[in-house]
């Protein structure tokens, strides 16, 4: 490692083991302490080659952490995906995976019923609509929630709380 790219990342080592970062993330923080172009690059391959950034296994961990802890949407994915910088072919075969090992209907469910664990009616569809769009849910699948939702209410099932709420 040449002396100049060990400086910088000393620089930055608390930022890089901190969490995983993408190379726009590094690129960033990089600019921002006003280093040179031709170091940033420097640093960056030495970065990559080395296996510190990875973009490819970043998205697929970062997919997984995303749909285990909040239930994100395809559409949500896609775009914080992009915001991190991954390539648009590393996104697609990341969603491609992500959605086919976990059924986007059942993960928009299972937000629904975390999000309004005192319960629901039918009153409560519009609103239920507005939170599937804003996480990232497609018109498809909130429609295929909403049917799933409706079922359940016509089956007789309760949800809510004991009072009946």
């Amino acid at each position: 490692m040449k002396p100049k790219v060990e400086e910088v990342i000393k620089r930055i080592e608390r930022f890089l083991m901190f969490r995983p970062r993408t190379e726009k993330e590094v690129r960033f923080k990089l600019k921002g302490l006003k280093f040179s172009p031709a170091i940033i690059d420097e640093t960056l391959n030495f970065l990559i080659s080395d296996g510190y950034i990875n973009d490819t296994a970043f998205g697929y961990d970062w997919a997984e952490s995303r749909i285990r802890s909040r239930k994100i949407g395809k559409n949500k994915l896609k775009n914080e995906l992009k915001m991190k910088g991954i390539p648009g072919e590393v996104i697609e075969d990341i969603l491609l995976q992500t959605y086919t090992e976990n059924d986007e209907t059942e993960l928009a469910v299972e937000f629904i019923d975390r999000k309004l664990k005192e319960g629901y009616s039918r009153d409560d569809f519009q609103r239920i609509k507005a939170m599937l769009s804003r996480n990232g849910y497609s018109f498809h699948i909130i429609d295929q929630v909403i049917k799933r939702l409706e079922t359940r209410l016509n089956g007789g099932e309760h949800y809510g709380d004991a009072n009946g709420s």
